[in-house]
């Protein structure tokens, strides 16, 4: 276990103390909170990635720049016209983001390495939506109904979730197996899955989601690109 599972853990725990305490904690209040986390940890751990790019390839900053909000720009546009197109892509992309961002220090095929990104990071979100099924559907009726949440009810999330997680597990498996990861990271993704799963099953949509990405994710990335500073410029 790492200091981030630990941390995530003991955040697991400290959330059922509040639940248990205050009998649940209302919509309201579980925006606002999760909000103040994400904003604090969430765009931080975003805010350098200009500054990461331009150590690592030669583009200008004109280029970059105009690449970067004209995509931003698009994004914009394809939610105006399509919400719910606009959110699938939304998912797909952080799904590759979540499995990157966990597994960058992988060391296999790219094609290989790529593939297992999305499929982690999708098996993560497909077990946020499956065990909240209900709760998307409400969030649906807070916000006004503006996207249609029916695709989340189908029986194809069902199988979707069972399938990712046996190759997920099935692939850690593997890389263990042929060495790529070694017996103590095995069990200790193995680990996290399981508590990340735990925590979806346990807590609120927003609640869950938020401690994860909050804990597991920008804080995790924001250690690694203070390692990368560090080792770029250790003066």
């Amino acid at each position: 276990m790492n200091i981030f599972s630990f941390i995530y853990l003991v955040g697991i725990y400290l959330l059922m103390t509040l639940f248990n305490a205050f009998d649940g904690v209302d919509l309201e209040n579980q925006l606002m909170y999760s909000s103040i986390f994400i904003l604090i940890f969430g765009i931080p751990h975003g805010a350098i990635d200009h500054v990461l790019f331009f150590r690592k390839r030669a583009l200008s900053p004109l280029k970059f720049y105009s690449v970067y909000l004209g995509l931003i720009g698009f994004f914009l546009c394809l939610w105006y016209f399509s919400a719910s197109f606009s959110l699938l892509l939304f998912l797909i992309i952080s799904a590759f983001h979540f499995g990157e961002s966990q597994f960058n220090d992988l060391s296999i095929k790219k094609e290989i390495q790529y593939i297992f990104y999305f499929i982690w990071g999708t098996t993560v979100l497909l077990s946020l939506i499956f065990f909240n099924l209900d709760e998307l559907t409400d969030l649906s009726r807070y916000f006004g109904g503006t996207m249609s949440w029916s695709v989340f009810e189908s029986p194809v999330i069902r199988f979707l979730f069972f399938t990712s997680n046996i190759i997920v597990f099935s692939s850690l498996a593997l890389f263990w197996y042929f060495r790529k990861i070694t017996t103590e990271r095995f069990f200790s993704e193995f680990f996290l899955l399981v508590l990340i799963h735990f925590t979806f099953f346990l807590f609120p949509l927003i609640i869950g989601f938020s401690l994860f990405f909050v804990v597991l994710h920008s804080m995790q990335v924001l250690f690694h690109e203070f390692e990368f500073f560090t080792r770029s410029d250790p003066h």
